[in-house]
């Protein structure tokens, strides 16, 4: 969608509404777009009634395709309308010098828009404060997330042209595979330049995260620092991310970096 006299910042959401398919029901997308780039995104999964039938009105013809500038329904009224934004903005992330983004199943959606402004900024504000990024991706599924391992892609190769390496992309799939699918994938991963699942040069790991070796190596690593810790997910990680950045924080500055937990509601 164009952006223009639409002012929004990395981190909110807004409400979109399709006249053709229902007048009253309007429905909430985090923003994946940022805010330097000339446009407004959000991505769609077409999960239910409403999300097949808006897929439906934006590519009817052929699968994979979309009409551009398309403004009217089949009614003659406007496609979509759109509401907002909404939602607190994600400013507390400049604030850091290191930062450890944490998103887990659908919660990583909102990190799309803060990862590519925090590099738009990275590449072009020489105030920006950030310094190194630490991304943790956890999903469970990531067919359903194909256009993020894209926007990743392109940042890899983009950070390899510029020889900027701020961000650490860890990704870390959840599905239980059989031993024997896990042990192929591995052998690949040693052999190609490129992760066999996710096509990108960070290598996917198995399992779930182990958050209190990561704390201790970040601890180290920052001595002196304030590390912000920003996660959107399930409630239950959100609390032992929590605990973590309570108890892995130390008294003395000397002794390791404080970890100051942020909860991003999306």
């Amino acid at each position: 969608m164009g952006k223009k006299g639409f002012k929004y910042t990395s981190g909110q959401y807004l409400y979109l509404n399709a006249p053709y398919l229902s007048v009253y029901e309007w429905h909430p997308f985090t923003i994946t777009s940022a805010p330097h780039e000339e446009f407004v995104s959000v991505h769609i999964r077409a999960v239910g009634k409403w999300t097949k039938g808006i897929k439906k009105l934006l590519a009817p013809e052929e699968e994979g395709t979309l009409e551009i500038n398309k403004q009217k329904g089949p009614d003659g009224k406007p496609l979509i309308r759109l509401d907002g934004p909404f939602g607190a903005a994600s400013e507390e992330v400049f604030k850091f010098r290191t930062v450890m983004l944490v998103g887990a199943g659908i919660g990583v959606t909102p990190f799309a828009s803060i990862i590519k402004c925090l590099y738009h900024l990275k590449k072009t504000d020489s105030k920006c404060k950030i310094e190194k990024a630490y991304f943790f991706w956890i999903c469970r599924d990531m067919t359903s997330f194909e256009w993020f391992q894209t926007l990743l892609r392109d940042l890899e190769l983009d950070m390899k042209e510029t020889g900027n390496t701020f961000l650490s992309i860890n990704i870390y799939l959840t599905q239980r595979l059989k031993e024997e699918i896990r042990e192929e994938y591995k052998i690949q991963q040693e052999e190609m330049e490129l992760d066999p699942i996710t096509r990108l040069e960070a290598r996917t790991k198995f399992g779930r995260p182990d958050f209190d070796t990561i704390f201790d190596e970040l601890k180290e690593a920052h001595i002196g620092e304030k590390l912000g810790v920003f996660f959107c997910g399930p409630r239950i990680l959100s609390k032992n991310l929590r605990t973590f950045c309570m108890t892995k924080s130390p008294k003395s500055k000397k002794n390791g970096a404080k970890f100051v937990f942020h909860k991003e509601n999306f």
